[in-house]
C-alpha cells in the first residue's frame, strides 16, 4: 500500500491549533507519525503561549482531543497500512469538524518537512470557527 505524506492544521477555536503529519523528516530512512498543538498569546497573534507537545490545552471532549488520545502511542512511529487507513480515516472526520489547512505532499517532499508556515496558521486562526 502506498502511504502518502500529510501535513494538517486544523482550527480548534480562535486561539487553538491542532496539527497531524506523516512524512519523512530530513534524510531520516522512514516517515513517521505526529501530533502536536498550538495556542497563540492574546492579542495580536505574533507568538505562542504554547506549542510542540503541548496536545493537553486543547479542549477535553472534542474530536480533535479524543484523536490525539488515540493515536499518541504513535507518535514518531512510522504507520502500518492498518494503522495509516484508520487515521486517514479519522483525519477525514477531523476535516468536517473543523477549518483547516494542509500541506501537499509535492511540498513535504521538496522540503523534506512538513511545517506549516506560521503564517498560514495565523490567517487560519482568523476564520470564524465551525460550530461544535
Amino acid at each position: 500500500m502506498e502511504k502518502k505524506y500529510f501535513s494538517y492544521a486544523f482550527q480548534i477555536n480562535k486561539l487553538q491549533i491542532f496539527e497531524a503529519d506523516y512524512y519523512k523528516l530530513g534524510d531520516n530512512d522512514k516517515p513517521y507519525f505526529s501530533t502536536s498543538a498550538e495556542s497563540f498569546r492574546k492579542g495580536p497573534k505574533t507568538d505562542y503561549s504554547e506549542c510542540g507537545q503541548a496536545q493537553e490545552i486543547l479542549p477535553h471532549g472534542t474530536k480533535a482531543y479524543q484523536f490525539y488520545k488515540d493515536f499518541d502511542y504513535l507518535h514518531c512511529l512510522d504507520l502500518n497500512d492498518d494503522q495509516y487507513i484508520e487515521i486517514a480515516g479519522r483525519i477525514e472526520e477531523l476535516k468536517k469538524q473543523y477549518n483547516y489547512i494542509e500541506k501537499p505532499e509535492s511540498e513535504i517532499i521538496r522540503d523534506k518537512d512538513a511545517n506549516i508556515r506560521f503564517y498560514d496558521i495565523v490567517e487560519l486562526s482568523k476564520i470564524k470557527p465551525k460550530k461544535q
